[in-house]
């Protein structure tokens, strides 16, 4: 667990943050806590460009936005000063889950973003279109494909890959190619 009590750069910066309710931090993760954030974050990169996961207060009454979930995933701060959330969640499995394929794709050389087209890719199929929104794929009774959550996740994906990719959709071609669902 990294930042490990007495907790120094987070103490520092946020005093009142019951660190006791933190989930149990990868060591793969850098603190980047800054007193003018409304939350303590860390990042996957040490080189201050990796995305940031930032974990609010447990409890919803001790946050500065008491409706915000309390793990919320932004990109690296180079790309926009109003950067979209990743994802966010009330859980921290998924968080975990969605970091450690970032991880993943920061050691293995194809990008953020052409990991996250690549990873979308393999879960819809040849149906996979970057302008399709997430809320509009459905299963052959109707009904949709992912959870809400899911869907807004998927469009921010997207909207991330458009900003960050020369051609999303050469990058959508080249993971049906790697994947086996083209030549």
């Amino acid at each position: 667990m990294v930042d490990a009590p007495p907790y120094g750069q987070l103490a520092y910066e946020f005093p009142e943050y019951d660190v006791s309710t933190l989930p149990a931090i990868p060591d793969w993760l850098h603190p980047v806590h800054w007193h003018n954030d409304t939350c303590p974050s860390w990042s996957t990169s040490t080189e201050g460009n990796g995305v940031e996961v930032y974990i609010e207060c447990q409890n919803p009454d001790d946050r500065e936005i008491p409706e915000w979930p309390r793990y919320n995933v932004l990109p690296p701060h180079d790309t926009d000063t109003n950067r979209p959330s990743l994802i966010f969640s009330e859980d921290w499995q998924p968080i975990l889950a969605y970091l450690e394929s970032i991880k993943e794709a920061e050691q293995t050389g194809p990008g953020i973003a052409a990991a996250r087209v690549f990873y979308w890719a393999e879960r819809i199929g040849m149906g996979f279109h970057p302008d399709t929104r997430g809320a509009d794929y459905i299963v052959e009774d109707g009904s949709p494909s992912f959870s809400a959550e899911e869907a807004e996740v998927y469009d921010s994906d997207m909207s991330y890959g458009l900003a960050m990719l020369p051609d999303i959709y050469e990058t959508g071609l080249e993971a049906f190619k790697k994947l086996g669902f083209m030549d």
